[in-house]
């Protein structure tokens, strides 16, 4: 073990309060997917997809036919050229 990687290993047992013999890529993974991922909840219970936000807008099938044709043409002057 090259000397960073000892000192490194050493800095990281100091502050999880552990030994260095425990610092590990799997402890490491593990203290990550515990501490830093987030941990989705989802609620199913109401809306689509469990999301609750206030003052969501529902566009009618008129107003997403209209954003499809504004789209469309937008996207037809690229493949005009």
């Amino acid at each position: 073990m090259s000397i960073l990687a000892r000192k490194l290993t050493e800095l990281i047992a100091r502050d999880f309060g552990i030994s260095p013999e425990e610092v590990t890529p799997e402890y490491i993974h593990h203290w990550r997917e515990k501490n830093i991922y987030p941990d989705p909840n989802f609620d199913f219970n109401g809306k689509y997809g469990g999301y609750h936000y206030a003052g969501l807008e529902v566009l009618t099938p008129d107003e997403i036919n209209a954003i499809i044709k504004v789209s469309e043409d937008f996207l037809a002057q690229f493949a005009a050229a």
